[in-house]
């Protein structure tokens, strides 16, 4: 594919004292120091007159939809890309600042605003760096990652790190192994950019007080390493709701192991995606005018009723903590309902490839279905994007229970969420694929 693009990564490292316990509450652990910096990382694709943005954030979630449009704003008044053509995705990397708005922390707005304009500021560079390129799509399986639900026959579901388990499982929940790369490099050759794909959590490191990027910051600084200083590989994560690492130990090798199994495969595919670009390059030169679109929605799941007798006690928390209270937890869940914040779904086209923005941890199950009936040739599931509002889990994960569907503001809505995202998805990939395309698209 023929493109005009360019890259930009820089270091967002917040300071320390950034996120803070809610009134007359600790923060736990709070963070001691920087293991390794944190980045964003903007790629900008441009092609017949369409522009988009793809951005990835070494953090835990983009914290609002408030937030997304005010770095839409900004970028749109400094390169002119329509908001819905700009995509925010968070890594997802948990030993960074919590954004989320959750349990007992808060963040300090000015460092939102400020972390908005960096944010913006990497956009706004690669887009001055735009330059004719080509791109091409490459995906293989890679066998790391693990659906972390492993319900056993005792009734209960245990996470996939505990082994043994002490009941004999009864169900194995689904897993998406697809690897996917966008590379992207200069018409001589030489490497720009890569965009990588592949869904699991990244929580090898997840309560150590200290910055870090997680797997995803090994993998993605070790492409960078291999391909030079000027190279940006973007990672972003998939349908990961329900999918870990092997190890979840709180201890840098494992960070370390993890990054460098994923690292390894992205460096695998880049050089084999090289490989078959130039091959294809020397039988017919790259189509010119690909196919850009973005289109987006807002949907309204329905909220999950809160059961009565956890609201009488909401206001009083009695001095725990908000994790251990199900009254506080079902009263936050509750002022959530009534804000009603919208669901902003999104779909990016380049050429055929496509991605889709959730903004929240999307269930392997469902992420796979997407793609299955996806009428685009190649199909990538964004999570993490845009905002995150919840878990969006199966009706069978309702069923069995457990973290991801207690009543806490992390399971928001209803398993009628998922089935409606799915759909919505799908309207919007249909919507991509045919629109109107340039002669060569």
């Amino acid at each position: 594919m023929a493109v005009r693009a360019g890259a930009a990564r820089l270091v967002t490292t917040p300071p320390l004292d950034v996120q803070r316990g809610l009134e007359g509450r600790r923060l736990l652990p709070p963070s001691e120091g920087v293991h390794d910096d944190l980045h964003t990382r903007a790629l900008v694709l441009e092609s017949a007159g369409r522009t988009l943005a793809i951005v990835s954030c070494d953090a835990i979630g983009i914290p609002s939809g408030a937030f997304t449009t005010r770095v839409r704003r900004l970028v749109g008044e400094a390169t002119g890309i329509a908001p819905e053509g700009i995509l925010l995705a968070a890594t997802h990397a948990h030993s960074t600042p919590w954004t989320l708005h959750l349990l007992d922390a808060e963040i300090d707005g000015h460092w939102l605003e400020t972390w908005a304009h960096q944010v913006a500021s990497a956009v706004a560079l690669a887009h001055r760096r735009l330059a004719p390129a080509q791109a091409f799509f490459w995906r293989e399986e890679l066998p790391l990652a693990e659906n972390r639900r492993v319900p056993c026959s005792d009734g209960r579901v245990y996470r996939n790190w505990r082994r043994p388990k002490p009941a004999p499982p009864v169900r194995q929940h689904p897993m998406d192994p697809e690897l996917g790369l966008l590379w992207v490099e200069h018409p001589d050759g030489r490497p720009l950019a890569v965009l990588s794909n592949y869904a699991m959590h990244p929580v090898t490191v997840m309560t150590v007080p200290y910055y870090s990027a997680d797997f995803p910051g090994v993998a993605t600084r070790l492409v960078e390493r291999v391909y030079g200083e000027q190279f940006v590989a973007l990672f972003t994560n998939g349908a990961a709701g329900d999918v870990n690492p092997p190890n979840v130990r709180d201890r840098w090798q494992d960070a370390e192991q993890t990054g460098i199994a994923l690292g390894g495969a992205i460096l695998r595919g880049c050089g084999l995606a090289q490989l078959r670009l130039h091959r294809q390059g020397e039988e017919a030169p790259p189509r010119e005018g690909v196919a850009l679109a973005a289109v987006a929605r807002a949907i309204h799941p329905p909220f999950r009723e809160i059961p009565a007798e956890l609201l009488p006690a909401a206001g009083n928390d009695a001095g725990g903590a908000a994790r251990r209270n199900p009254a506080l937890l079902a009263a936050r869940l509750a002022r959530l309902a009534e804000e009603d914040e919208p669901l902003e779904l999104q779909a990016l086209r380049i050429g055929e490839l496509a991605l889709v923005g959730v903004p929240g941890e999307l269930f392997c199950a469902i992420g796979l279905r997407i793609k299955e009936r996806s009428p685009v040739p190649h199909t990538l599931i964004a999570g993490y994007a845009n905002n995150w509002l919840s878990y969006f889990p199966t009706p069978i994960a309702f069923d069995e229970g457990d973290y991801e569907v207690m009543v806490a503001p992390w399971s928001r809505y209803t398993a009628a969420a998922g089935e409606q995202i799915e759909q919505t998805a799908l309207e919007l990939l249909r919507a991509c694929w045919s629109e109107p395309t340039s002669p060569g698209a």
